[in-house]
């Protein structure tokens, strides 16, 4: 990394604040971990698309290149950094990266680059090996390339994609996948995450990691200037590091030792920032704002008992973090987490025979939207339904999702695909628009092969999923049961009440007696029973007990458990 003037000034051993994506530097904010869990699972998937987005300058890249060091070594990945606008181009690029030079130097037809890309993959597999496409500024693809990218997931065997696709790109990316000749490019989508900008705590905790990783000390930054940071820079990284390397040099050339808020306004000011710095709080107007806003809270109070489901509560749900089975990395903000219930291991009773295929109603002539499905009814309908899965007959005060529930249920919200929803088996909440727009909430009961079965505002229907995507943007929410005091994904290591339910029920489940006592750490012979069963559920085998893997396990030894196409009374 190359030397800046100030670096001995401030006792640095390189610049903290270097433009280049080095994962060295890399923040782990909560919504950065929550990135790299969804790209790391996406490994894991059978093919498919995993998107990340974010605005400019928001750590994408860096992810990205972090993502690069923590793959398995039998993964073989290929980089595309400058997409190109034709299919030949970026086949051409597909194929250097995975080392296929002779053919991406030959100009060859669409169809020799696939056949080529084909023989590649195929090898691959039956050496036990995957292969993933990292497409970096995919928000600059045209909707014939991306189609050509939706083509490749075609190349398979008869039990896997060959495959898997990762779009990195901006927000713009979103709007061009909603368009309706790329729907069937949105449905192979099995996992998504935005990122956002840092709030101010994490403002002023990334300046200050970046200072330590290049061996500076946290007074050059007092912990009073972190709001100062924010504001300046609205939370961007890329901005950040911009602000505080023009900051650091103002601070050098005047001989002082820690930076302040006159330094990093005028740094702002010199590198053209055009947000305002943050403004002295005046009595006056904090009374102002004090009545304001008490009077917009009564008024959004009121509202919201009349609404519930409004455009916020919408927007709520659209930026929640998608599904993603996160086995390497701790639990996240956005699960709504109860407090575990004091269940002992051998509490749940005998072990759930695998259910009978569900047999959907006759599909109907077209999808009918019920009057009653204005958004508001059909949340309150869909919630009560999703409830009564779970034999919760208590009416919650608000969505069910942001009310408690029983002590041991948890939910989950974000944005997946039915591929992913299908994988985990529960009953799920999909909030959907009509042909005008209109908002309506219904419960995802059972999935078949070309179509799905909903209930929405007390109505049964069978609907296509091709009909399905034209009204669904992957937004759902779900309950689960978590084990007893589980906080992370469980691996060797790992101990506690949580491993002890796992031991149990993989016992049950293989029919052998539950121990009296059942051991709290997670062994080497613990590994090789979750690998056992993670196999047998065509999930990836690699022993970490995370949300899927528990939640399938409590689904086959817990009757109390509704899956798709099973409702608890309907055993």
């Amino acid at each position: 990394m190359s030397r800046v003037p100030y670096q001995q000034h401030f006792g640095l051993d390189a610049n903290p604040f270097s433009m280049a994506p080095d994962p060295d530097y890399l923040y782990l904010s909560a919504q950065h971990k929550e990135a790299l869990a969804h790209l790391l699972y996406g490994i894991g998937t059978d093919g498919g698309f995993v998107l990340l987005t974010g605005a400019a300058g928001t750590g994408k890249t860096t992810v990205c290149r972090c993502l690069l060091r923590e793959l398995p070594d039998k993964v073989d990945v290929a980089c595309i950094e400058d997409p190109q606008s034709s299919a030949e181009a970026l086949l051409a690029g597909v194929c250097r990266g995975f080392g296929l030079v002779d053919v991406a130097e030959a100009g060859r037809s669409v169809k020799r680059y696939v056949d080529r890309l084909n023989d590649f993959l195929l090898d691959n597999h039956a050496q036990g090996r995957r292969s993933v496409l990292i497409v970096d500024e995919a928000h600059r693809l045209d909707v014939a390339v991306l189609e050509q990218l939706r083509l490749l997931t075609n190349l398979e065997t008869n039990e896997r994609k060959l495959l898997q696709i990762m779009l990195i790109g901006r927000p713009e990316l979103c709007k061009t996948l909603e368009r309706p000749d790329l729907r069937q490019l949105s449905q192979r989508i099995v996992a998504r995450f935005h990122i956002r900008p840092l709030q101010w705590r994490e403002a002023g905790a990334y300046v200050q990691h970046r200072l330590a990783i290049a061996g500076g000390h946290a007074q050059i930054l007092p912990d009073g200037l972190a709001r100062w940071v924010h504001a300046l820079s609205q939370g961007v990284p890329r901005t950040i590091n911009l602000l505080c390397d023009r900051a650091l040099l103002g601070a050098w050339t005047r001989r002082e030792d820690q930076l302040d808020a006159e330094g990093l306004t005028r740094a702002a000011q010199e590198i053209g920032l055009t947000s305002a710095a943050p403004q002295p709080w005046e009595p006056s107007f904090a009374v102002a704002a004090i009545i304001i806003v008490t009077i917009f809270a009564a008024a959004v109070t009121v509202a919201g008992y009349e609404t519930y489901g409004t455009k916020s509560t919408a927007a709520k749900v659209a930026k929640a973090m998608p599904l993603a089975d996160v086995e390497r990395l701790p639990a996240s903000s956005t699960v709504a987490r109860r407090a575990p219930r004091a269940v002992e291991p051998d509490e749940a009773g005998p072990p759930t025979p695998r259910a009978e295929p569900v047999v959907l109603p006759p599909a109907s002539a077209g999808f009918i939207w019920p009057d009653a499905a204005t958004r508001s009814r059909s949340s309150a309908l869909a919630f009560a339904a999703l409830l009564q899965q779970w034999g919760v007959t208590k009416e919650p005060r608000g969505p069910a999702c942001e009310s408690r529930l029983t002590d041991d249920l948890r939910c989950l919200r974000g944005r997946a695909g039915l591929d992913e929803l299908r994988a985990l088996n529960l009953p799920a909440v999909l909030h959907l628009k009509d042909d005008t727009g209109n908002r309506a909430d219904a419960l995802l009961l059972a999935i078949q092969d070309d179509s799905v079965l909903l209930k929405i505002a007390d109505t049964e229907q069978r609907l296509a999923v091709d009909d399905l995507a034209t009204r669904w943007q992957g937004d759902y929410s779900l309950l689960w049961r978590a084990p007893p005091a589980f906080d992370e994904p469980l691996r060797v290591g790992s101990r506690g009440r949580a491993v002890a339910w796992l031991r149990t029920r993989l016992a049950r489940l293989r029919g052998e007696g539950e121990p009296a006592s059942p051991a709290q750490a997670f062994d080497s012979r613990l590994l090789a029973q979750v690998r056992e069963f993670q196999v047998l559920e065509r999930l990836e085998p690699d022993g970490a007990a995370g949300i899927r893997t528990l939640a399938r396990l409590a689904a086959r030894t817990d009757p109390s458990v509704p899956t798709l196409g099973r409702e608890v009374g309907r055993l």
